[in-house]
């Protein structure tokens, strides 16, 4: 099946993809938890880095926040790929550390746009925390009366 990018009149995508940082650092923790690796702990740390930055800059308006991650983070986001990059060379491909380096280079465009544009979020927890309940409703819905979600049997607002 084809995919489809909406466009502008000049060609270019109006829509683009922003990754979560927090999912990429999930994979780090995750695989930290069970191994203790000292490369997964450093990138925990390196990762850990942007989030201070976002602390700091957190309620600025987008133009401050962009020029902030411009000059703190965007050097710290090109150190990250190129460490990232050097130890895929030193680890088992087919691990779990090595999944989650390539996780990230496959998705780097996407991992910088917060880089590029200060609306942009650097990872989409706060989204993910709005959603929770819905789904934790969809859970305890299903248990009740069948398989058919909660959320079909509530009547629309």
């Amino acid at each position: 099946m084809p995919s489809y990018t909406a466009r502008t009149l000049t060609g270019r995508p109006r829509l683009r993809e922003a990754a979560c940082w927090a999912h990429l650092r999930r994979d780090f923790h995750d695989e930290w938890g069970k191994t203790k690796s000292a490369i997964a702990r450093e990138a925990l740390d390196r990762i850990g880095a942007l989030y201070d930055i976002e602390r700091e800059i957190n309620g600025c308006s987008a133009e401050i926040r962009l020029a902030a991650r411009q000059k703190l983070s965007a050097p710290k986001v090109a150190a990250f790929f190129a460490w990232s990059e050097q130890q895929l060379s030193l680890i088992p491909g087919k691990g779990d550390l090595a999944k989650a380096f390539r996780y990230g280079h496959s998705r780097r465009g996407a991992f910088s746009l917060f880089l590029e544009d200060g609306r942009v979020a650097v990872d989409n927890n706060p989204a993910e925390r709005a959603l929770r309940p819905i789904g934790i409703g969809r859970k305890t819905g299903s248990s009740q009366g069948g398989p058919t979600p909660a959320l079909k049997r509530w009547p629309a607002p």
